[in-house]
């Protein structure tokens, strides 16, 4: 292997199609975390939750409702409520339809009116609404996730993913299989950060590359498990909780067989496990500028342009390159890695893109022809090993690069 293949060695990929939106992050360096309801795939990152057809469970869990509700004063039997909701294995968005319907609320009204509690009515409507906001809260899930791909030799995902070969592909080298927040930027914009202030070291926000498995089944996890052991059950103590919370990370990494030619890497927020807001219709997401990661834009090495790109839109990357790294340069002192531009190339032999290096820019963030690639890549390792020595962060703020 010669030292210029060694550039796409242990890269991920991330498809993108040309669009201010694109370019803009590229310029500023952001990944967006796309919640379910945002992917291609209505399957996609869903967590199906099955609530078994189980009388004694959902007659526990109207019991706690009705415990909560005011203006209880004589003993209320929910029992043909919980036979209603268990002549059949429901999914969470079945168990919140049934709940709505019309029949159920007259079970729920009689219930009431036969218990000679007053207000039946408006207590069956406040008895209804507090069960589905419990049921969205226990089980309504947002999970977060931005995409990659381990290959960029696959048409079709040129295709779908960078507007028919018109785009362009990002190529990023992970650290330790992670990708790091940008250490002198705005941080991941989460509730509890503080966004203007930088991160660095164990501060920093690091999110692990995940492969996606593929199946053609797809498989539930049992929504009962998520509500306190006496609706579960008494049991429900000695279930092993890690499981149930490694049950539901496989989640966002499981996809149907057909997605298989993607090849996808993901990195995935979890951290709304359990939704801070939610309505009648679900749990709330978060607001899109909570969903944006600056990450290490040194972690970019590389870009792809598309067989199909045009060359004045290839000239519009290549300079918020140079800009970009600019900025890099004067932070790093004089020791970025190398970047190379490539072109996708359609191999008339087999159905497969390859790549064609065209230009670089060295650890001074100048040009350099692809022929030269030996002699800068020296210079890189050379001004490498002299920030090594000195081990200062004042001279390499993206210290991992030392490595």
């Amino acid at each position: 292997m010669n030292m210029l293949s060694k550039e796409l060695t242990n890269r991920i990929y991330r498809f993108r199609g040309y669009s201010l939106k694109s370019i803009n992050e590229l310029l500023y360096g952001e990944l967006f975390f796309a919640s379910p309801d945002e992917l291609n795939d209505p399957y996609d990152a869903r967590v199906s939750y099955l609530f078994k057809a189980d009388t004694g469970k959902y007659n526990r869990l109207l019991e706690e409702v009705i415990k909560s509700l005011p203006l209880i004063n004589a003993p209320v039997s929910l029992l043909n409520c919980a036979k209603y909701l268990s002549k059949t294995d429901l999914t969470y968005e079945e168990l919140i339809e049934a709940i709505s319907n019309g029949e159920f609320k007259i079970l729920v009204h009689t219930s009431f009116a036969e218990s000679e509690n007053p207000e039946a009515i408006g207590l069956t409507e406040i008895f209804i609404r507090q069960l589905i906001n419990g049921i969205h809260q226990r089980a309504g899930r947002n999970i977060y996730l931005t995409c990659f791909s381990k290959s960029y030799k696959e048409p079709i995902m040129w295709s779908h993913y960078a507007d028919n070969h018109n785009g362009y592909c990002l190529i990023f080298k992970p650290y330790d299989n992670q990708i790091l927040q940008n250490p002198v930027g705005k941080a991941y914009n989460r509730r509890d950060i503080n966004i203007n202030e930088k991160f660095t070291g164990s501060h920093a926000i690091k999110y692990g590359i995940q492969p996606v498995k593929y199946t053609k089944k797809l498989k539930h996890l049992n929504g009962f498990s998520n509500f306190n052991a006496h609706i579960y059950g008494r049991g429900a103590s000695k279930v092993n909780a890690k499981k149930i919370w490694s049950e539901y990370m496989k989640v966002p990494t499981i996809k149907h067989d057909k997605w298989k030619y993607e090849e996808e890497l993901r990195i995935i927020d979890y951290t709304h496990w359990s939704p801070e807001y939610f309505n009648a219709n679900g749990p709330m997401k978060r607001l899109i500028v909570e969903r944006i990661f600056y990450y290490d834009r040194t972690q970019l090495s590389g870009i792809c342009f598309g067989s199909k790109m045009s060359a004045g839109n290839k000239q519009e990357i290549i300079g918020i390159i140079r800009s970009m790294r600019e900025s890099l340069f004067r932070e790093s002192n004089q020791c970025l890695p190398i970047f190379l531009f490539y072109d996708a190339v359609q191999n008339r032999k087999e159905y497969a893109i390859h790549l064609k290096p065209t230009l670089g820019l060295d650890t001074n963030n100048i040009d350099f022809e692809i022929s030269d690639y030996q002699k800068k890549s020296e210079e890189y390792l050379k001004y490498r090993s002299i920030a090594k020595r000195q081990n200062s962060k004042d001279v390499l703020v993206h210290s991992h690069y030392l490595d």
